[in-house]
């Protein structure tokens, strides 16, 4: 899971052949920032999961890393743990990169860090491929506006709005629905969407408007937003008695490695609602 994380946030992480305790290892390469000459530095990670028991990481996690770091050519000492390391580890990885005089770097993220980077458009796919039980359904988090939430639910991660209400009045049966049916859609023309934001005209009781954004591969021929708005049946009023229109925005896909199907920046398309 860790190394699906670094993946998605443009590490390059790669495992070791063996480490000293004959067991392989997980690296990283942090690029550096380009403004400071792009200087790279390598990681090393541990992991350690105590979902089960609760416990927080003792101070025996630190045996052993300055070896296993000298090992691999590293200058980052990566801990990564599902509870919490105890203020003793703390100490002993703050003195480890103290008594290295800047030639170790030394941080760690514990089970609240873990699901900062999990709840976030690029990391819930992943949790819903390691975690599906716990992330199975609608998972809504409230922002610091009465009217905004973040929804996160069967691999999109999107804004939830409406345009006066402060509760989270939503039909999410009915929203369940129209997201199978721009499955649907997508399937027919081979476009791969992702939704972007949902916004309620609470005010008056009978609309949803949904942002979508559509990909297609280089050279595809792209349909016509005219013919997709066709097939969601655009406006139309729904068995939840609801119309449901529909924002599209269709690019292609290019080869950069730049691209991301939920890079932050696809999500910076403001709705003129939300």
């Amino acid at each position: 899971m860790v190394r699906e994380l670094l993946l998605r946030y443009g590490y390059d992480p790669q495992w070791s052949g063996e480490g000293p305790d004959d067991d392989r290892d997980l690296l990283f390469v942090e690029p550096g920032a380009a403004i400071l000459g792009s200087k790279p530095r390598k990681w090393l990670v541990s992991c350690k999961d105590n979902s089960v028991s609760g416990r927080a990481v003792g101070a025996d996690a630190a045996n052993g890393v300055l070896e296993q770091v000298v090992h691999h050519g590293a200058q980052g000492f990566l801990l990564v743990c599902t509870t919490h390391p105890t203020a003793s580890l703390v100490t002993r990885l703050n003195g480890l990169e103290a008594g290295r005089e800047g030639s170790l770097a030394v941080h760690f993220w514990d089970g609240v860090m873990l699901e900062r980077l999990l709840t976030t458009p690029r990391g819930w796919a992943i949790a819903q491929q390691f975690m599906p039980e716990s992330a199975e359904g609608w998972k809504i988090f409230a922002t610091d506006a009465p009217n905004r939430w973040v929804a996160a639910h069967r691999g999109y991660y999107f804004h939830l709005s409406s345009r006066t209400g402060g509760g989270m009045e939503y039909d999410l049966p009915a929203l369940d629905r129209r997201i199978d049916e721009i499955e649907a859609v997508g399937s027919k023309f081979g476009i791969r969407f992702r939704i972007r934001a949902v916004w309620h005209n609470d005010t008056h009781g009978h609309g949803y408007v949904w942002y979508v954004d559509g990909y297609m591969a280089q050279g595809e021929r792209l349909p016509t937003e005219c013919q997709i708005e066709e097939a969601l049946a655009d406006g139309i009023t729904r068995e939840d008695g609801q119309s449901h229109s529909f924002d599209l925005s269709l690019s292609q896909v290019s080869g950069s490695d730049h691209f991301d199907y939920d890079h932050y920046s696809a999500y910076t398309r403001v709705p003129r609602y939300v």
